[in-house]
């Protein structure tokens, strides 16, 4: 793309930014469950208009007087709820308050319902119990129920575990589907092992999948003879690249011996998948025919050996998958696969391949091996990652994903990559490229409260009417500055308690609101009940806060607080409470 400069408008801030950047010295931030504030997802996001991460071309325009009733972000919030009137429902039980939003909220509304049940445990599963029994119980509400097993999903309790294994009894089976995805991923007890197998016998395509991935759950090794006879007997399910590591990582001897009595007989899809378990026992024959089958003319057999090799950590089988597979396609299956065992066992052997693999002369290979390794902060890759923020916007853009994640727990990679995007960006006049723009939101992915100062002076500096990718340059700045942490982010409400300008305003505490954690509740709370604000500020404000939550925290909160607004300002803070509450 033809980059189209804009003027000097900011070489100055640039330059003076300089001293304010001693360092990245914020703590590492989780995003809480939130999107990378680079790339703001339009579901969930209280900026749902912002362009993602791609960076596009900078222009300066018309500066039009502000209206902050005629901001989208303010528009956006509703006024057409007043035949409910004000809202007076009892907030002192969120649980009762989200369980009545997961039947009947919009799609965010009732997602975040379901994180928050989730995240009580046992607390909101007497809830969540009743409210399955009524919905068994009138077989209507299968997308009601839907919701009911999303909550059950994201709750860790036993108890919720049970639940799942009650709506197996639906007649739905794309729900049933849905239940079983989740249970073979939880401990279960032996006990249901019965049901479960019923569950694999019946279910069909995906369902039947999740019903073997739980029958493994629950006993792994009665679970083992069962799939053995099911494939002695004919009864070969199709999905053998989700089933087939569960028997590859068998390792009960009375297992084992009927998987070496029968070998020839396993149908040749799971072959791959028996045998490999036998490969790890030590078994010869199981040997042989392993090795045979990673020459064999056919990728898909070659890449069943190289399932069955990740689901066992034979890093040496991916090895050779790796550099001699003829298909660059399966070489780079097996770099993938290598970087799933990174953690396990025998991570350590995986980052010996993959570094070996950072000089692969395909970039299929290259960069997924650098993109791991620099994951987790191998200083090989490391230092092969910082190179690339001396190179071009392409080479740049490749490693920045990879990098925040590292930077984020490493303080001192921090401050490496902050002085190597500090400098290029001194050279540069301003914001005149797109790749000028690209290395301004590379430093913002520093975390840190010097990094967040000097991007805030570059914000300063930027002219009424200039924007960039069709949103104003300050705001395009501020949506950076969410990635620079927690420290970062309290250079921020220091910034917007001086800033004058509204729309400016605005921009940072939609900054502020952009990550879920104690920061944002507390500094948009304080704004809400600020009386000395603007009204349609506050309700800004209310706005992003009903997005960080919790229910338990902001509902109350904002109940009180509307007692002290009039008007339009007062109808969409009850608008806020009757949509979330």
């Amino acid at each position: 793309m033809k980059e189209r400069r804009v003027g000097a408008h900011l070489a100055a801030a640039l330059l003076t930014s300089v001293v304010l950047l001693s360092g990245c010295d914020g703590a590492p931030e989780s995003n809480g469950g939130g999107a990378d504030a680079s790339a703001p997802n339009a579901a969930t996001d209280p900026s749902k208009d912002v362009p993602s991460s791609g960076v596009g071309r900078a222009l300066v325009g018309p500066s039009l007087p502000f209206d902050i009733r005629r901001d989208p972000r303010v528009v956006e919030i509703p006024l057409d709820c007043y035949t409910k009137g004000p809202y007076v429902r009892d907030t002192a039980d969120p649980i009762a308050i989200l369980i009545d939003k997961l039947s009947t909220g919009d799609s965010e509304v009732l997602a975040r319902a379901a994180e928050e049940l989730g995240a009580m445990g046992a607390r909101s599963v007497p809830a969540l119990g009743r409210l399955v029994a009524e919905q068994l119980r009138d077989r209507t509400q299968v997308l009601q129920m839907q919701n009911t097993v999303r909550a059950l999903a994201l709750n860790p309790s036993d108890e919720a575990t049970e639940l799942l294994l009650v709506v197996l009894s639906h007649q739905d089976a794309a729900l049933r589907q849905q239940a079983l995805g989740v249970l073979a991923g939880r401990d279960l007890d032996a006990k249901h092992f019965e049901l479960l197998r019923d569950a694999a016998m019946w279910e069909g395509g995906g369902g039947q999948s999740n019903a073997l991935g739980a029958l493994f759950a629950a006993d792994p090794v009665r679970a083992a003879h069962q799939m053995l006879d099911w494939l002695l007997d004919g009864k070969v399910p199709v999905n053998e690249a989700r089933i087939g590591p569960l028997l590859a990582v068998a390792t009960d001897p009375g297992v084992l011996e009927r998987m070496a009595a029968f070998a020839a007989d396993v149908p040749p899809t799971y072959a791959p998948y028996t045998d490999m378990a036998l490969y790890v026992a030590g078994d010869e024959a199981a040997v042989e025919r392993t090795l045979v089958r990673l020459v064999d003319t056919d990728p898909d057999v070659r890449a069943n050996v190289l399932n069955a090799a990740k689901a066992t950590e034979q890093v040496e089988i991916l090895r050779w998958g790796l550099t001699d597979d003829p298909l660059v396609e399966l070489r780079a299956t097996a770099t993938m696969f290598l970087v799933d065992v990174l953690d396990g066992k025998n991570g350590d052997a995986a980052a010996n391949v993959l570094v070996d693999a950072l000089d692969d002369p395909e970039a299929l290979v290259n960069r997924v091996a650098l993109d791991a390794l620099v994951r987790r902060r191998h200083p090989v890759a490391v230092d092969r990652a910082l190179a690339l923020l001396e190179g071009d916007r392409v080479a740049l853009e490749s490693i920045l994903a990879s990098l925040h994640q590292a930077m984020q727990e490493d303080q001192e990679l921090s401050e490496r990559a902050r002085v190597v995007l500090q400098r290029r960006l001194e050279s540069s006049e301003g914001l005149e490229t797109t790749s000028d723009v690209v290395l301004l939101q590379a430093l913002a992915l520093c975390p840190g409260a010097a990094t967040a100062r000097a991007v805030l002076a570059i914000a300063d500096a930027t002219p009424p009417g200039m924007v960039i990718e069709t949103i104003s340059a300050h705001r395009y700045i501020a949506i950076q500055l969410a990635n620079t942490g927690v420290a970062g982010r309290r250079e921020v409400v220091a910034r917007l308690n001086e800033e004058q300008d509204p729309e400016r305003r605005l921009d940072l505490m939609w900054t502020i609101g952009a990550h879920r954690d104690d920061l944002a509740r507390e500094a948009l709370a304080h704004m809400v009940e600020d009386d000395a604000l603007d009204p349609w500020e506050r309700v800004y404000a209310a706005h992003l806060l009903t997005r960080v939550g919790p229910t338990a925290t902001v509902a109350p909160l904002l109940k009180a607080a509307a007692r002290r607004f009039e008007g339009e300002p007062r109808r969409a803070l009850d608008c806020l409470l009757h949509r979330w509450y």
